[in-house]
């Protein structure tokens, strides 16, 4: 929802310290890269719309790929590195398939594993801040929701999350598995193939890897 890598200052401590390469990733935050509609998946090239975020994080890993080596990095030992959402974030890269190859050992800090809902589950709680905010009827759909958020401004796009489940401000868990968070990543069968948690068991199981 919100931050960057300059909210971590002394990263590059890392790479001062240690023969490595440090890469800071950024990806879209709030509706701009979670935001899921039935609407939208009518426009995607992907026919989904969710999970923008975690696009952007692939691309990003991607380029590590193609580029470390100008850096003097070594693209076969890339690790990943996150805290909290960012920590997240790496467990759902061990549930999509689009991760395959583009990294080798991972270090996820607070992270929660139990988080990722269905795509219906999600795009039914995006739909009705999106209609309150285009003052349109419960009953709306297609095209004119779309014409909608094509005309909001920005920063009335980046309100639009379910209050109750993705503002939960800065608090604990409900729960040591993290149930009661916001879920963001969504399994929609493109990007999160499966929930992160059976993703961790295929893991442990020695079915999945990076």
């Amino acid at each position: 929802m919100i931050g960057s890598p300059s909210h971590y200052p002394g990263l590059e401590n890392f790479a001062a310290r240690d023969e490595l390469v440090m890469i800071g990733i950024t990806y879209r935050l709030n509706s701009f890269g979670w935001l899921t509609l039935p609407e939208l998946d009518e426009t995607d090239p992907r026919g989904v719309s969710s999970n923008r975020g975690m696009l952007d994080m692939l691309m990003a890993l991607q380029w590590i790929q193609d580029n470390a080596p100008a850096f003097g990095g070594d693209p076969s030992r890339v690790t990943l590195l996150g805290q909290s959402s960012g920590a997240t974030a790496i467990l759902a890269m061990l549930a999509s398939h689009r991760s395959a190859g583009l990294f080798s050992a991972a270090i996820a800090l607070s992270g929660s594993p139990n988080i990722t809902m269905d795509l219906k589950t999600a795009q039914g709680r995006f739909r009705p801040p999106v209609l309150t905010a285009c003052g349109l009827p419960a009953d709306a759909v297609g095209k004119v929701i779309r014409d909608c958020l094509d005309e909001m401004p920005a920063d009335k796009v980046a309100t639009l999350l379910p209050n109750k489940e993705f503002n939960v401000g800065f608090h604990l868990p409900h729960s040591a598995t993290g149930a009661g968070y916001p879920a963001l990543t969504v399994v929609d069968g493109d990007t999160i193939d499966v929930p992160i948690q059976h993703a961790l068991g295929g893991v442990a199981a020695g079915h999945r890897g990076g």
